[in-house]
């Protein structure tokens, strides 16, 4: 019964995160008969390794099934037993987005045996060979012409193989002349074939080397002096030459006459007024002024009420 395992799978927390959140499980059935399939689950905490999955099943043949459970932990384990050798397993982690954690996954052929592998014994010393049987007797007979070559007849049916066990080989007889055949006429020669299409073009072969230059001819008399040729187009402007040196700058001119007087401009806008100066120190006194004239009399009052009489007693 074949025991198989994940080995711990380390589920550390990478930013608070773990990198698994469920573990799951395909087995697939390839044998030709039902398998039971046993699948036990451990986390580990600390130095302590705790089974928390125990489930126990059939699987028909051919068929495929697929768990998943929970792996929150630091590390876990899964086992797996079963009655067959063809029943294939394989095993993935996935995220909490339920995605596959690469560094979780485990193929068949990456499971290791649960418990240890046994020796292999010694193997077996080989069998005797057994004895040949003699070789049977007979001469072979002597080569006949060779016949005309018949038309290829049919392939018959291969006969039944027949009963009875195979006879021994008899000795190999003694090698037959070789006949020789006389050799043939030889043939009329053929008609000869048509001509076969034109083959391409060869390259073309390297220019031969310059012939010695010949020797200068006379030079002719000088020929009448031809018609003058019309203008030709002006020529595009050239380039502009470099600036030439400053000259010296030359003595002053008198001074012009003066212009005009010019056009009184408009009267600008007032100007802010401008902070108080400090009061002045106060001036002397100035001098008595003259008496004036004696202003004129005032006018009369009413005359007064007249008093009460007095008591003059008794």
């Amino acid at each position: 019964m074949p025991e198989l395992t994940t080995g711990l799978i380390d589920n550390t927390p990478v930013g608070g995160v773990r990198p698994s959140s469920t573990f799951t499980v395909r087995i697939a059935n390839d044998d030709v008969v039902t398998a039971n399939v046993e699948i036990r689950g451990f986390f580990v905490t600390g130095t302590t390794k705790t089974q928390y999955i125990e489930e126990i099943f059939s699987l028909e043949a051919g068929d495929v099934t697929e768990r998943d459970y929970f792996a929150q932990f630091n590390a876990f384990e899964f086992q797996f037993l079963t009655n067959s050798d063809t029943v294939e397993i394989s095993a993935w982690g996935k995220d909490s987005e339920g995605n596959l954690v690469p560094a979780h996954r485990v193929l068949p052929a990456e499971l290791d045996i649960l418990g240890p592998i046994g020796i292999t014994g010694a193997t077996g010393a080989a069998g005797a060979t057994g004895a040949t049987g003699a070789t049977g007797a007979g001469t072979t007979g002597t080569t006949g012409s060779t016949g005309a070559t018949g038309a290829t007849g049919g392939t018959g049916a291969t006969g039944a193989t027949g009963a009875g066990t195979t006879g021994m080989t008899g000795s190999t007889g003694a090698t037959g002349a070789i006949g020789t055949g006389t050799t043939g006429a030889t043939g009329a020669t053929g008609v000869t074939g048509a001509t076969g299409a034109a083959g391409a073009t060869g390259a073309t072969g390297d220019t031969g080397a310059t012939g010695a230059t010949g020797v200068t001819g006379a030079t002719g008399a000088a020929g009448a002096t031809g018609a003058t040729g019309d203008t030709g187009a002006t020529g595009a402007a050239g380039v502009t030459g470099a600036t030439g040196a400053a000259g010296v700058t030359g003595a002053t001119g008198a001074a012009g006459a003066a212009g005009a007087t010019g056009a009184t401009g408009d009267t600008g806008a007032t100007g802010a007024a401008g902070v108080t100066g400090a009061t002045g120190d106060p001036g002397a006194r100035g001098a008595t002024g003259d008496t004036g004239a004696p202003g004129a009399p005032g006018a009369t009052g009413d005359p007064g009420a007249s008093g009460a009489p007095v008591d003059s007693g008794a």
